[in-house]
């Protein structure tokens, strides 16, 4: 995995309310917490008023709690500046969870439960903004993952880059990348698996995220 510089700008909800998150790391990193499993070898620094992952090949498993709980029914915004160091990037990601239930932020582990992964993935022929949602289904009560059908394509280059997610009440969604908007739908209908059943489909039926971003 290449190394790169992540800042994290902004998360919140609704739109015009406070932040659920912001964060601009003027005071490092202390606000977050690695975690100690051990499938996360990898020590995230501060430099120049960023986090850096600075390894090549290493797992980064990093968390912070929000402010509060986003609500469902509300819009979201999930917003954060990246940089990949060396380039061309070949393998690597820099992706974020929101996490569900009450996960221990020093113990944390990859298989813990989210409600919505973002950002970008590339390794080989995959390149793509990932946008994945966790919905359970009202029939059979399974978490199911659903993954956006038509993703962004990832930055490559040595440029900072901002990328942002925005999911509205009214269940459609927009990727953008420097303020661009690269992907958007609805969550009814531009998922694979779809949701179902479709009429169903809403706020309320999303799994909450709690305290947690990823």
């Amino acid at each position: 995995m290449r190394a790169v510089a992540l800042v994290l700008l902004a998360a919140l909800v609704p739109l015009s309310a406070a932040h659920l998150l912001k964060e601009t790391f003027e005071n490092g990193i202390e606000n977050w917490v690695s975690s100690s499993d051990e499938s996360y070898t990898g020590r995230a620094q501060a430099v120049d008023g960023g986090m850096v992952l600075p390894e090549e090949a290493k797992r980064y498993g990093i968390s912070t709690p929000l402010s509060q709980p986003w609500q469902p029914g509300t819009p979201l915004v999930l917003q954060y500046e990246l940089t990949f160091t060396d380039s061309p990037l070949e393998c690597g990601g820099a992706y974020m969870k929101m996490l569900s239930g009450s996960p221990d932020l020093e113990t944390m582990k990859e298989s813990d439960p989210f409600t919505i992964m973002f950002g970008p993935d590339k390794c080989g022929s995959t390149n793509k903004v990932h946008l994945i949602l966790k919905h359970k289904n009202p029939v059979t009560g399974k978490l199911v993952e659903h993954h956006a059908s038509k993703p962004a394509r990832v930055k490559t280059d040595k440029l900072p880059h901002l990328y942002t997610l925005v999911v509205r009440p009214d269940n459609t969604f927009s990727v953008l990348v420097d303020q661009v908007e690269e992907a958007t739908g609805s969550l009814t209908t531009d998922f694979e698996p779809p949701f179902t059943p479709l009429k169903a489909v809403s706020y309320t039926h999303l799994t909450l995220p709690t305290k947690r971003i990823v």
